[in-house]
């Protein structure tokens, strides 16, 4: 894996891995409207991966990497390590935009408020990468950004019936953390199956 990994920083870090610093930048903006604030994470954090893989894709790296002495565990798992770093990052750019952001919320609130982006992000990438191996980019960018707009509209509506508690769940970061982080490690086995089934 520790290959793979490698081969992420050398080949994307004249490309995508500059764009992880430019997606962190609006995130520390001061979040006038909670919605607004945690849209900029999940979208941004939801879109790189998108990119990663259309650019493997497109390159034929995939074909490639079926051919070497690498388990499709392996493949798939180092991509949800890199995958986990960057929803780590978004969601403690978007702790630090809240820090910075008037009233200025004391230190508890701000990690709970980048512990409940990355777990909204985790819990979207549970669901993108097993798409992404088993139908390619395409198809799912179209089905993440109908899932991103029920998602926003569902969101609105909570928000506008019950703002308490719907930004309760803030109060709760760990288990809520928790909850995101088990939906994404109990989809790794579903998105390995789906990439050793698809034929490169």
């Amino acid at each position: 894996m520790r290959a793979l990994l490698y081969k992420d920083l050398v080949v994307h870090r004249g490309k995508t891995l500059p764009l992880w610093g430019v997606a962190g930048l609006p995130c520390l903006l001061p979040a006038w409207l909670p919605m607004e604030g945690m849209l900029l994470p999940l979208v941004f954090g939801l879109t790189l991966p998108l990119l990663l893989f259309q650019q493997e894709a497109k390159e034929g790296w995939y074909q490639l990497v079926s051919q070497l002495p690498f388990a499709p565990r392996t493949v798939v798992g180092a991509r949800y390590l890199v995958t986990a770093l960057l929803c780590l990052w978004m969601g403690g750019c978007y702790g630090l935009g809240q820090a910075v952001s008037p009233p200025h919320p004391g230190l508890e609130s701000c990690l709970a408020a980048g512990a409940l982006a990355a777990a909204i992000l985790l819990t979207l990438h549970a669901v993108a990468l097993p798409l992404l191996y088993a139908f390619g980019p395409g198809e799912t960018l179209s089905a993440l950004l109908a899932t991103m707009g029920l998602t926003a509209v569902v969101s609105w509506l909570a928000i506008s019936l019950d703002e308490a508690a719907f930004f309760g769940l803030a109060g709760r970061p760990l288990p809520v953390f928790g909850a995101g982080a088990a939906l994404f490690l109990v989809s790794l086995p579903i998105a390995v199956g789906r990439y050793a089934r698809r034929g490169w």
